[in-house]
């Protein structure tokens, strides 16, 4: 029985969609529970006929579960940095607290389950010091994400991979992210502008490979490790990227003032690990050229207005 949070989130779309395609349609919401903040039912993405697939209130999800073994669970539920100016910085922590503690609650009642925990490269600023750290004074999405992967991995086998920059079906908010952008410029065939004076680089994972890693996972019985990994597979210079995308898709120049004098802006990790477990189950990580054009197809048309 596999268990999904944050169901509706860009990771977990991925996750429900690489299921679909391993689960019978009519077995799909017997063999999988889908849980995010509120209920209501979501359309299948794989099945030539669709089904609706319900959603289940994350707060639900001990009173549904209890005593059972080998659960599978992938955890993806977790208000991102951006929700701080909506709930303000207690209750912000208040609510993802409250999410740990589900799952926490959740891994303890039923002994023996197995969950992937996708977590944030962000967390790697505490991986040292988070102890000596008051959450008060903290940068609290990296510091709760840091210690939600150390309370969690604690009860259960566990595999910790982080999210750097993502690419993949079922992109969400895309103008939020340097890679939306420019493939927002790409579907209105206009030049890609750079905003940025000091240099970029970001590495990249592809979500549908952490989806299909994460399944391959808890299918098998390799043991998990409390050391995350870094769900990336491609590095890479933003220039570099803009000038990738604007020769696919033959966009007019691009516009930058980059000084590689500045100090680069960097969110990277090394792409080893992940792509050395990727090897351990037969699977290949994506092409960022084709993580390009997988991602620019979801992006949504109303950008082109």
């Amino acid at each position: 029985m596999y268990i999904v949070t944050g169901a509706t989130g860009w990771v977990g779309k991925n996750l429900l969609h690489c299921l679909q395609k391993i689960i019978d349609r009519k077995q799909f919401n017997k063999e999988v529970y889908c849980f995010a903040n509120k209920k209501r039912k979501i359309s299948s993405t794989a099945y030539r006929e669709k089904i609706e697939i319900p959603i289940i209130p994350l707060s639900e999800i001990n009173n549904i579960f209890e005593g059972h073994s080998n659960l599978k669970i992938i955890h993806t539920a977790f208000l991102t940095r951006e929700k701080i100016k909506d709930f303000g910085k207690e209750e912000y922590i208040r609510k993802n607290k409250s999410i740990t503690n589900l799952m926490e609650n959740l891994l303890i009642k039923n002994y023996g389950s197995r969950i992937v925990i996708i977590s944030s490269g962000a967390a790697q600023n505490y991986d040292a010091n988070l102890s000596e750290c008051k959450l008060s004074t903290a940068e609290p999405y990296s510091f709760l994400k840091r210690e939600e992967e150390i309370k969690l991995s604690k009860i259960s086998d566990s595999l910790i991979l982080r999210i750097f920059a993502l690419t993949g079906k079922f992109i969400r908010d895309p103008e939020i992210f340097a890679l939306g952008n420019f493939l927002i410029s790409a579907k209105q065939n206009k030049a890609i502008k750079i905003l940025s004076n000091a240099p970029v680089s970001r590495s990249y994972g592809f979500a549908g490979d952490i989806a299909d890693l994460s399944i391959k996972w808890l299918e098998s019985s390799l043991v998990g490790s409390r050391n995350p990994i870094a769900a990336v597979s491609e590095t890479i210079d933003l220039l570099k990227l803009a000038n990738k995308i604007s020769q696919i898709y033959d966009l007019p120049n691009l516009n930058h003032n980059i000084n590689y004098d500045l100090d680069s802006n960097d969110y990277v990790a090394s792409t080893d690990e992940f792509k050395m477990l990727l090897n351990k189950f037969n699977l290949k990580a994506t092409s960022l050229e084709d993580q390009i054009k997988i991602t620019f197809r979801y992006i949504n048309d109303n950008y082109l207005f």
